[in-house]
């Protein structure tokens, strides 16, 4: 079977189209190969058992077989669908969890590096103070060993 491009909307027609054939030909290929041998084969069978005619037991079986496997692969698609919302809601709000996370990381991340430019700032200006004052030092021992 094809897979379905538009993923969000579950199953694609051509699936379900799929499902249908195999669920309807199987009632017919049973029918027409084993137990029961009706009158009229191919697209006449349905015209064979809505006529007023007596349906024989395995015959009513056969089709009640055909629609319960219906009713059962409707209900796994349906199944299926729900579980694939489901996902899908789980998967929206991971990505916006992490959305969220992202933008906190985004902001701590700009607010660390203003921290850090502004410690190399007062790294930069205490260096300077230091050698200011360490000149100064050194020209007030200079003026002492002169007055000495």
């Amino acid at each position: 079977m094809k897979n379905s491009k538009n993923h969000a909307r579950g199953f694609g027609p051509e699936c379900r189209a799929t499902g249908l054939l195999l669920a309807t030909g199987g009632i017919f290929v049973m029918a027409s190969d084993t137990w029961a041998r009706p009158s009229l084969p191919g697209p006449h069978f349905l015209a064979a058992l809505s006529s007023s005619a007596a349906i024989e037991l395995p015959v009513l079986l056969l089709v009640s077989m055909g629609l319960a496997w219906t009713l059962l692969l409707a209900f796994y698609a349906f199944r299926l669908r729900r579980r694939q919302r489901e996902i899908q809601n789980e998967i929206h709000s991971r990505t916006c969890e992490l959305e969220s996370a992202n933008k906190r990381l985004q902001d701590e991340i700009k607010v660390r590096q203003q921290v850090q430019s502004d410690l190399q700032q007062a790294g930069d200006a205490l260096e300077t103070r230091v050698n200011e004052r360490t000149s100064d030092l050194a020209n007030a021992n200079q003026k002492l060993r002169d007055e000495m």
